[in-house]
């Protein structure tokens, strides 16, 4: 029986039987290590935003570099059952992040970020590391596993469901663009133009004959490190039935990734529109190079004006900035 046992054919056959589990280890291991290196990429762009944030990204890479190594050591279902959790786990934060936001945490907080190639790509490899690991798993482990899955898959149903249901319930109408009429307290405010502040330095005659103060002989002054500048040409019209009193502080400047502002400088001066009457000029603002879904309003209760002007810094600062769990 002990020769039966250790005989070359039945050496041979545990050989052959530990080789697919082998390769699937190594695969999982390469997996793990791409999501490290994206998470460490993306962690330096996240304390830009908030220290937290990317101390997050930080202590999700180190996780995940301790899956690897663990991954080429002969690890144990315990431990394999730990790493379909711990990815799962991460892919379904970065899933929460996308449709509601990160919840409760930084400056950020409930606000959902943009989908992004390098996120979706760590998103991936944690999935295909999970399901790649779940076939390693044996007996109540992968009893376990199933069980687990269902748990998520039912909350996940409940929670996409109140998500739903609570966002079309409080959903606001979206901004105008360009081009629309919208209301403003006493009238109506137009968005003609939005530019660069340097296409503005082109209309520096029409600057000056309203007033306007310039910074340098250029027509403007150098935006901070991290701040950029644009103008917006807007028209406003007062209502039949009165004046439209403004000024330049009721203009307001609002997005993702910074707190309202009001303008530079404008070419407006303050002063009522005559009921009836029209008046144009241009406003010049000044916002976070990673500010996203720009807005501009007059007046409190003002109806917005969505600003075409997409974030100038980071991967996603369009496109989300990497992979935020």
């Amino acid at each position: 029986m002990a020769a039966a046992l250790t005989s070359p054919r039945n050496v041979r056959d545990g050989e052959a039987a530990a080789t697919p589990k082998r390769a699937v280890l190594c695969a999982a291991a390469a997996l793990s290590v791409a999501a490290v290196l994206i998470h460490v990429w993306a962690a330096f762009q996240h304390f830009q935003q908030w220290w937290g944030y990317g101390a997050m990204f930080l202590a999700t890479a180190a996780v995940q570099a301790i899956f690897a190594a663990g991954l080429l050591r002969r690890p144990g279902q315990q431990f394999l059952l730990s790493v379909v959790a711990g990815n799962l786990s991460i892919a379904g934060g970065y899933v929460v992040t996308r449709t509601v936001g990160m919840p409760f945490l930084g400056p950020h907080a409930w606000h959902p970020e943009k989908v992004g190639g390098l996120d979706l790509a760590a998103t991936a490899s944690e999935v295909a590391l999970a399901v790649a690991v779940i076939t390693l798993l044996v007996g109540r482990y992968r009893a376990a596993v199933g069980h687990v899955l269902l748990l998520f898959g039912v909350v996940g149903a409940l929670s996409a469901g109140g998500w739903g249901i609570s966002s079309s319930l409080g959903a606001e109408p979206p901004a105008a663009r360009v081009g629309s009429w919208v209301q403003a307290p006493g009238g109506l405010l137009r968005v003609d133009r939005v530019a660069p502040e340097s296409m503005a330095a082109m209309q520096m005659d029409k600057f000056a004959e309203q007033g306007m103060s310039m910074g340098d002989p250029m027509g403007m002054d150098m935006a901070p490190e991290g701040q950029r500048r644009f103008a917006v040409d807007v028209t406003l019209a007062a209502g039949e039935g009165g004046d439209l009193a403004y000024s330049a502080d009721d203009f307001r400047l609002t997005g993702e990734g910074m707190e309202g502002a009001g303008p530079l400088r404008t070419t407006l001066t303050d002063g009522p529109v005559p009921a009836g009457g029209r008046i144009s000029g241009t406003v010049v603002f000044q916002a976070p190079e990673d500010a996203d879904g720009l807005e501009l309003s007059l007046g409190v209760g003002g109806d917005p004006v969505a600003l075409p002007l997409e974030p100038t810094s980071g991967e996603n600062g369009g496109d989300g900035g990497g992979h935020e769990h």
